[in-house]
């Protein structure tokens, strides 16, 4: 439709003389979902609620159900609408985020509903986050202006027309920056509306966490006096994105508390299929048992867990074969269920099942299957692909491995009925089995762990064995006990590195199978120094390096730490800066009752050692982590990645990428993320993994697309998807693309993509005159 616009010689000389009426309303409120209430309702029948609505224009549609223990399911005939309506109103579209240094367009719809042509004035309010950005001709020369002003537009729009408004800015800051717009007609008619704008970092960001276990006035650790001091030494790489480093502080009265404070995004990472999804399952079991044996777990706590616990749950079944009851992680789109994960979906639903109502019949055909796979001489085969790479293969290792975690899987699933009498043959052969193999498995550390665990819980007088060779293996550091796995050396830094390195997942899982077992014999003095180095291998998330080790660490911490549990606690806390830079103290209080209270506070990114310092009596840990973005890999890269682009116009263009693994042998599944570039959505009809012959399926988040891949060995596979434009969006930054291997993601590549054309268009390429760009000629 045509609109007639009052053009204006420069927006900069608009801003300083404009005038507006009273500010209108502002509509601020816009959840994509509304209302998800439980409500009991007494014996009339019915009941009543009073909601807000919320500030969005559209139709709401309700439905309802109820529940009753006599009469069962009812359902709403129909569905209830709400519409939510006004004569003239704003409708702002802004690009999910944009990179710092990009040049964003922010375009409001005004839509008049009036019966009438209405003068309107469109004012979007000054931000000191971005520049307001204009293209002139001055002296036959093509000019960028860039200011910072309150700035609008005037607009004559016919009754029942809508016309758009567009607002070129760049922003200087990350963050979230407000965007303010208001509206008015010539009759006092008016709509605001206050959205957010998410400006991201360039590059691709990095964390790592140091903590610090504290453990004062114990009966465990009676020593020092009630007094705690140690240095933690904090390191950038030189060449970080501009404002990106980020120091924070913090302590927790609980050695449970970072997972607990976490258990939402334990890990950045994917969860979309059936092994990950038991990080969205297993350790609410842990922290639930764990807070109720300390007395800890509060109603809200206790329902919020459980709320997680039934989530997980409800999804996992998807994953289970219709025609075997087993498990495996693309659920019937498998060939086969595996055992290894339909073990660890039993052992999970077994230790759930004290708290959330658990399917029996579910759980015994998962045995029953399990069971069926049992060979002659009481080990286990694997009809299926494992994911987990220290099981992987026909090896004897493998075998041995998936052996004992079947039998941990068995033994816990007793607790159902009818469990105990179909499984009791197959554990007893497992056992058997388990106890001969000892030997073979003495030169491998993760093996010889989880073969000390089963036959623990089986009661086995094997287990001293075990842990002699163990105990003779372990490492030992600042009063902490471990074990590593021996690898080949290799450079893994390119040139700068942590001064604390991220664990590898086989070593926290291989240490936790330990702890476990030392937790089931009661063995304090011999757990604690395992205890100390599992809680110091946290991310700052409050997860570990990937699934299985998160999943069998927090087992472990939960188990121990609810023997050390005191009643008697009162802390201080304090950090203090001892190195260069800015000045900073502070100092924590940490009692009984705000242990597991996140405390925490920003540290000025300057500084370069911290002194931790404590005193008073209890358990607590303190953590120091620290944040940036690098546009660069910091690590050698274990895949190789060649990206290409294909076909680049105005309106988008192909990313297609090609992966291969460096290193001797294979990947197990691997994740390949492709970063999105800012205003643009990829088209996922055009996504083509045909030369991608281990793809199995894809995930779309809000910056990137994730492509799930079984396995990547020394043959290229690619994948490419069409990235259309969405948005307008000038000046486009690279994109980062990621690929890592789940289980150990250190192996890994990262390298970054642009459109050439796309980064060298401006305002004026993207959105023309309707910006203030003059012509292309003067």
């Amino acid at each position: 439709m045509d609109v007639d616009v009052d053009e204006m010689d420069s927006p900069s000389m608009f801003a300083g003389h404009m005038q507006s009426p009273e500010l209108p309303r502002v509509r601020k409120l816009f959840p994509e979902t509304w209302l998800w209430i439980n409500e009991t309702i007494r014996y009339t029948g019915d009941t009543t609620m009073s909601v807000k609505v919320p500030d969005t224009i559209t139709k709401w549609v309700a439905t309802a159900f109820a529940v009753n223990n006599k009469t069962g399911l009812g359902l709403s005939p129909s569905p209830a609408n709400v519409e939510v309506f006004m004569p003239f109103f704003i409708s702002l579209q802004l690009p999910y985020s944009v990179i710092r240094g990009e040049e964003v367009i922010i375009q409001a719809n005004i839509f008049n509903y009036l019966p009438y042509e209405a003068e309107v004035l469109i004012i979007l309010e000054k931000n000191e986050g971005w520049n307001n950005t204009v293209t002139l001709f001055k002296d036959s020369n093509i000019v960028r202006e860039k200011f910072k002003a309150r700035i609008g537009r005037k607009f004559k729009i016919p009754a029942g027309g809508v016309a758009p408004a567009y607002f070129p800015v760049e922003p200087l800051v990350t963050g979230d920056l407000k965007v303010n717009m208001s509206a008015w007609t010539s009759t006092g008619i008016s709509d605001g509306v206050i959205k957010y704008l998410k400006v991201e970092p360039e590059g691709t960001e990095n964390e790592f966490n140091q903590p610090v276990l504290i453990s004062l006035g114990t009966p465990q650790n009676p020593e020092n006096g009630g007094l705690f001091r140690e240095d933690v030494d904090i390191s950038f790489p030189p060449n970080t994105v501009k404002g990106s480093r980020r120091i924070r502080a913090s302590v927790f009265g609980d050695i449970m508390g970072p997972s607990i404070n976490g258990i939402e995004n334990l890990l950045k990472m994917p969860y979309g299929c059936g092994e990950q999804n038991m990080l969205n399952f297993a350790p609410n079991i842990f922290v639930q048992k764990y807070l109720a044996a300390t007395n800890k777990l509060t109603p809200d706590l206790e329902s919020k867990i459980k709320d997680y616990t039934i989530k997980g749950y409800q999804r996992e079944m998807t994953y289970q074969h219709s025609n075997t009851g087993g498990f495996s992680a693309f659920g019937d789109s498998d060939k086969s269920a595996t055992t290894w994960l339909t073990s660890f979906v039993i052992k999970s639903f077994a230790q759930a099942s004290r708290f959330i109502t658990i399917d029996d019949d579910s759980v015994l055909r998962a045995v029953q299957f399990v069971i069926d796979q049992q060979n002659p001489d009481g080990s286990f085969r694997e009809p299926g692909r494992v994911l987990h790479k220290e099981m992987q293969g026909g090896s004897a290792a493998g075998e041995r491995s998936l052996t004992a975690f079947v039998l941990i899987a068995l033994k816990e699933a007793t607790v159902f009925n009818g469990v105990q009498e179909v499984a009791q043959r197959a554990i007893d052969k497992a056992t058997m089995y388990l106890e001969g193999q000892i030997t073979p498995a003495q030169n491998n550390l993760y093996e010889l762990a989880l073969l000390g665990y089963a036959l623990e819980m089986a009661k086995s007088p094997k287990v001293d064995d075990i842990l002699s060779i163990l105990q003779s293996k372990a490492q030992t550091e600042g009063g902490m006990k471990y074990w590593k796995k021996p690898v080949t050396a290799e450079k893994k830094w390119k040139s700068w590195a942590p001064v604390k390195d991220r664990p590898k997942a086989v070593d926290v899982e291989t240490t936790a199978y330990v702890l476990l077992i030392y937790a089931l014999k009661g063995d304090k003095v011999n757990a604690i120094p395992i205890m100390r180095w599992i809680a110091a291998q946290r991310n700052p998330e409050g997860g570990f390096v990937s699934t299985q080790d998160t999943v069998v660490a927090l087992q472990s911490l939960a188990e121990i730490a609810s023997y050390l549990y005191s009643k008697t606690f009162n802390m201080r806390v304090r950090f203090d800066n001892v190195g260069t830079g800015t000045p900073f103290t502070k100092e924590f209080r940490i009692t009984q009752d705000n242990a597991l209270v996140f405390q925490f506070e920003e540290v000025p990114h300057d500084v370069q050692r911290l002194r931790i310092s404590a005193e008073g009596s209890g358990i607590a840990l303190a953590e120091v982590a620290t944040f940036f973005n690098i546009e660069d890999d910091l690590q050698s890269a274990a895949f190789d990645a060649n990206v290409t682009l294909e076909g680049e116009t105005m309106n988008g263009f192909t990313v297609k990428v090609c992966t291969r693994w460096l290193k001797e042998g294979n990947a197990a599944m691997s994740i390949m993320d492709i970063g999105i570039p800012s205003g643009m959505q990829p088209d996922l009809d055009s996504l083509d993994t045909s030369m991608a012959p281990y793809y199995k399926r894809k995930e779309m988040g809000s910056r990137k697309l994730t492509i799930y891949l079984d396995e990547i060995n020394a043959l290229p596979q690619c994948v490419s998807v069409y990235m259309q434009t969405t948005d307008m969006v000038g000046e486009k930054q690279p994109s980062v693309i990621r690929i890592f291997d789940y289980y150990e993601p250190d192996n890994q590549v990262t390298t970054f993509y642009q459109s050439a054309k796309l980064a060298s268009a401006g305002v004026c390429d993207v959105c023309g005159r309707e910006c203030f760009c003059p012509d292309l000629e003067p």
